[in-house]
């Protein structure tokens, strides 16, 4: 009886992987994880107990680990009316990706060969990444350069992936009329307006073919944006309460373990808020507009037991990209398994340096160092067996992100303090 309802299970998991498309998982379903589920704890909790601790210790010491949690609207409704300046700059961006539409339209057409196109799709993306170092002055809201680095970076990753995309297809194709067929479907899907609304789209590689919904949910609009609004606050606050801790010492490295304690729940916070402000209500509304059917932006992140599920599961569409685009091609050209997580979490870092020039408006490189270090901290934990793994648990894994962001917090806040120290207000 066991063996016949394990089997039943087999045929309907295999069903499910014939009808989604290859970059779903067939544990994530059509619309998004509800955080009311009971495994959302499971994970979080262990997380949430490290921070009760390390305030019990802190005050214990006589740390000044609450003390700057205040929360002032102003700053942030302040800050939330210059983003006009981020408007104004948003048409300019999709210039250089309308020029690599066009390019792959010239390539199916045949006026242009598979390497001139290719080549040509790959300058566009890379001189829209510019555009930042272009806009991004001194003087211009550091949230508006934040927003104009990712607007970049999506434009630049969806450019590649609408071009690479047709060229795989072709690759895998097993005849001349197979791969006839494949060039009649993009021609006829890659429209001006379906490629617009492939860059509005949450999610970085291109399909012709998707499950899109039918109508779009007002209400559920209206929720997730103020949900995303509130959260962006919050956001603001904790990073604002870093601002607090640090403004008295310019130097990062002194009484650095007393910062690191002090900032550790506001670090916390922030990426909590992070998810909840972009994963969880931006890229659903993007989704719900775009009629978007599939919402796998994200899993069960929180219950990981390994580093390597955490990245896998935390940022669901670059890791898609980085997949597809990075990490295969890199194996299949006999790269190890472990350099081409390396080359992944390198290239990965590189560009979280540039969404933090975006914010901060100078490199640090803190963050490329704690990224090229992943693949070693994984390979280590995969190697711990017996005993050293049962030392090492899930919660500690997780918990030394934290660690880190923290750490990053303190370098990059402090920089930013020592650069633009007029704008740094005073505690009360």
């Amino acid at each position: 009886m066991d063996k016949n309802k394990k089997l039943n299970q087999k045929i309907n998991t295999n069903q499910r992987h014939k009808k989604i498309p290859t970059h779903w998982s067939p544990v994530a379903p059509l619309d998004e994880i509800s955080l009311k589920d009971l495994s959302f704890a499971k994970g979080l909790i262990p997380i949430l107990i490290w921070c009760a601790l390390e305030t019990l210790v802190g005050k214990m010491l006589g740390l000044p680990i609450l003390d700057n949690l205040q929360i002032e609207p102003k700053r942030f409704f302040r800050a939330f009316a210059n983003f006009s300046e981020f408007i104004y700059i948003l048409p300019i961006t999709s210039i250089l990706p309308i020029l690599c539409f066009y390019t792959k339209r010239l390539y199916m057409n045949k006026q242009l060969s598979a390497r001139m196109a290719q080549n040509l799709v790959l300058v566009l993306s890379f001189m829209n990444l510019f555009f930042l170092f272009v806009f991004r002055s001194q003087n211009m809201n550091p949230w508006c350069g934040l927003l104009l680095a990712i607007q970049c970076c999506q434009s630049s990753f969806k450019s590649y992936s609408y071009l690479k995309s047709l060229f795989q297809e072709m690759h895998r194709a097993k005849d001349e009329e197979h791969k006839k067929a494949i060039l009649e479907k993009h021609k006829q899907q890659g429209t001006l307006f379906e490629f617009l609304n492939f860059l509005a789209r949450p999610w970085l590689v291109y399909e012709v073919e998707y499950i899109k919904r039918q109508t779009i949910r007002i209400g559920y609009v209206i929720t997730k944006i103020l949900i995303g609004f509130l959260a962006g606050f919050l956001f603001f606050c904790s990073v604002h309460v870093g601002f607090r801790i640090l403004y008295i010492d310019e130097s990062p490295w002194h009484n650095l373990i007393q910062k690191m304690v002090c900032i550790a729940i506001p670090s916390l916070f922030l990426w909590s808020m992070t998810f909840v402000t972009f994963f969880h209500s931006w890229l659903n509304v993007l989704a719900e507009i775009t009629k978007y059917a599939p919402r796998a932006f994200y899993h069960y992140w929180w219950n990981a037991t390994s580093l390597a599920i955490f990245w896998r599961e935390w940022n669901r569409p670059v890791n898609a990209f980085a997949v597809r685009y990075i990490y295969i091609p890199a194996v299949s050209k006999g790269r190890t398994k472990f350099t081409a997580q390396l080359i992944v979490f390198t290239i990965s870092g590189m560009f979280h340096e540039y969404l933090l020039y975006g914010l901060f408006g100078s490199f640090n490189f803190w963050v490329l160092l704690v990224f090229i270090g992943q693949p070693v901290t994984i390979y280590f934990e995969g190697s711990l067996k017996g005993l050293a793994s049962k030392l090492y648990p899930p919660a500690l894994k997780i918990s030394t992100i934290f660690i880190c962001l923290s750490f990053l917090q303190i370098m990059y806040i402090s920089k930013y303090i020592s650069l633009h120290p007029e704008e740094i207000y005073q505690p009360n």
